[in-house]
């Protein structure tokens, strides 16, 4: 759950970073504020965090294969598309909302007092509670730190897709 979920969303930020130019341009109109990709991403992800579809990509073929499909296309690509064109406000409080939900995902985990998901060990849930919460709290750190250090001038570059 933390390494091949984001990597399988970050194939698909580098997809989307990767296209050229005129199919950004071309087929991105859908998407002028970002709002519509960075929507489709979060629907997508909360989809693949419950317990139910991580069950079910390990033990039956056909929401393995969903899982290596949409995670790339339909988290990772619209992110990568959709990322700069949202305002910057907007995109503290998406990164707020994903350091929170670590937090309240990790300690769903820890909570709980049964395995929410039936294929991993109750150890194995322990410490993916562990990780999440740690994960949680870097992140709030990384970005509390980023955000008191970053110079005025600093933005996000205007010519990105």
């Amino acid at each position: 759950m933390l390494v091949q979920l984001p990597l399988l969303a970050a194939c698909g930020w580098l997809l989307g970073r990767g296209l050229p130019p005129t199919t950004q341009r071309g087929r991105d109109d859908w998407n002028r504020f970002g709002v519509p990709g960075l929507l489709l991403a979060a629907f997508t992800a909360v989809f693949w965090l419950l317990p139910r579809w991580l069950d079910a990509a390990l033990q039956e073929p056909f929401w393995e294969g969903a899982k290596f499909v949409t995670l790339p296309l339909l988290l990772g690509l619209p992110l990568a598309r959709s990322w700069w064109r949202f305002p910057g406000v907007g995109r503290a409080i998406v990164w707020a909302h994903v350091i929170v939900m670590l937090a309240v995902m990790g300690w769903l985990y820890h909570a709980a007092p049964e395995r929410l998901c039936n294929s991993y060990l109750f150890d194995q849930q322990e410490l993916l509670a562990r990780s999440l919460l740690t994960l949680a709290a870097v992140l709030g750190l990384f970005w509390t730190l980023w955000s008191l250090l970053r110079l005025p001038g600093d933005a996000a570059p205007q010519n990105r897709p």
